[in-house]
């Protein structure tokens, strides 16, 4: 790319932004297109912590030496700081030639590694998410950048700010995501994130071996479906109607597995509203209501409602089944809610499989 239309290099840089493998080709093309034998992208925030590095011919070892012991003596670098930000210069001019060949950097890391660099054309480029050190390198013998490759370079300045930006913006929500991974990984039980078109976003180890054993429930193209056609449509009612776009709802119903006994699918409403944790366990024990209704002193009709939508009944069922007012059931409800001290019914869900043993007698 040493041609005159940078559009190729653009739509690199471009890539690079989202793309590791075309952000660790990107330093050799800007090296050519500024007339230079290598270059290195060394991307850091606010606070110059390193955030991400790129070099034509630095290997991780080396790069990993100069962060430990040059990378405060690079001189090029304390130049670059010292220039207007977003500005391109060829740095002999801050620091000459001969006062450079004196330096450890030169002396200790370059030629200990040999290499024979001794002209950077470069600057900080620095925008909202923090800053990029660039420099494009030359050997003794090719002399030092004039002014016309300093503008080459200068054009793309543009493209490389929004290059930083974005990749500093991945890194965040990757971070993010490893984060929420190992939290969820935490809990014994099953656990998804799931968007409400059944697009699986996470899913912790128990989940995957779930979802890896085909046990009800399967990810085909990403998505979420069980292999029962009827609990397949419910799982989906239930995921849409938790990431609705007002009076979202969780629901719990269960799963039908060949030969066992059916899961329990727990859907729960999550902030945001695009996605929702859906919680996968194994039938509650007969004892389990008993258990709870000692615990949290619920009445025989409060206990008769929790075992209702335990077994995946809506509070409309449970009040055609029992023959009473729907508003009645929704009071029963409020109830349990004051006596559990949770707040919606996948809550309660969720507490009565962990709710400790209990003797009764």
């Amino acid at each position: 790319m040493s041609g005159s239309d940078p559009n190729p290099l653009i739509d690199l840089i471009h890539d690079a932004a989202v793309d590791d493998a075309a952000f660790a080709r990107l330093p050799e093309h800007l090296a050519q297109w500024s007339g230079g034998r290598s270059a290195t992208l060394q991307l850091m925030d606010p606070a110059l912590r390193h955030l991400d590095f790129a070099g034509s011919y630095f290997s991780a070892a080396m790069y990993a030496d100069y962060l430990d012991g040059f990378y405060v003596e690079d001189v090029w670098m304390q130049a670059g700081r010292t220039i207007a930000d977003n500005h391109i210069l060829a740095l002999d001019d801050a620091v000459p030639y001969g006062e450079f060949c004196m330096t450890p950097l030169y002396n200790d890391f370059l030629r200990a590694n040999g290499d024979d660099t001794a002209h950077c054309l470069g600057g900080r480029l620095s925008g909202a998410g923090g800053v990029m050190f660039i420099g494009i390198h030359r050997a003794h013998a090719t002399g030092v950048f004039d002014a016309t490759e300093a503008a080459r370079l200068q054009a793309l300045v543009p493209a490389l700010n929004r290059l930083h930006d974005t990749r500093r913006r991945f890194r965040t929500t990757e971070d993010r995501a490893w984060l929420a991974a190992g939290a969820i990984d935490r809990f014994n039980g099953a656990l998804m994130i799931v968007r409400g078109d059944g697009t699986v976003m996470m899913a912790n180890r128990a989940a995957e071996a779930l979802l890896t054993a085909k046990d009800g429930l399967t990810v085909r193209e990403r998505k979420l479906e069980a292999f029962d056609a009827a609990s397949d449509r419910a799982l989906a009612d239930a995921l849409q109607a938790a990431t609705a776009s007002h009076n979202r709802q969780g629901a719990a119903l269960p799963v039908a597995r060949e030969g066992r006994p059916p899961l329990r699918a727990i859907v729960t409403v999550m902030a945001g509203g695009h996605t929702a944790m859906v919680a996968l366990e194994a039938p509650l024990p007969p004892t389990v209501i008993a258990r709870a209704a000692a615990m949290y002193r619920l009445t025989a009709a409060e206990a008769a409602l929790l075992d209702s939508l335990a077994g995946g009944e809506t509070l409309e069922q449970h009040a055609e089944h029992k023959g009473v007012r729907l508003t009645t059931v929704r009071s029963q409800l409020a109830s349990i809610f004051d006596k559990t001290e949770t707040r919606s019914q996948s809550q309660v869900l969720l507490l009565l499989g962990r709710l400790p043993p209990l003797r009764l007698d």
